[in-house]
């Protein structure tokens, strides 16, 4: 029969292990919990990014658009302005 200390320490020792085996799983669990949430933000960082892509390139469409709209307001402005005047239909 083995001593009282001799079965403490065995003990001890299982308790150790048991404590090292915990503590490996629950590194493991963050670790990939932490690569799931890394994943997750580089996903978001590609669609702000694609998104700010888009909404530069609207911008960038609607201004030329509206520079379009002002230079054709100007030209229908100036025609209108060289049309003679038309005769009073009450005179």
């Amino acid at each position: 029969m083995s001593p009282p200390f001799a079965q403490s320490r065995n003990s001890d020792d299982a308790s150790v292990d048991d404590l090292r085996t915990l503590l490996g799983r629950v590194l493991e669990t963050s670790a990939v919990e932490i690569d799931h949430l890394i994943d997750e933000l580089q996903t978001l960082r590609r669609k702000l990014q694609g998104d700010s892509d888009r909404i530069q390139t609207d911008i960038a469409k609607y201004t030329a658009l509206s520079e379009q709209v002002m230079q054709v307001t100007k030209i229908a402005f100036e025609s209108v302005q060289k049309l003679p005047e038309a005769p009073s239909i009450g005179a």
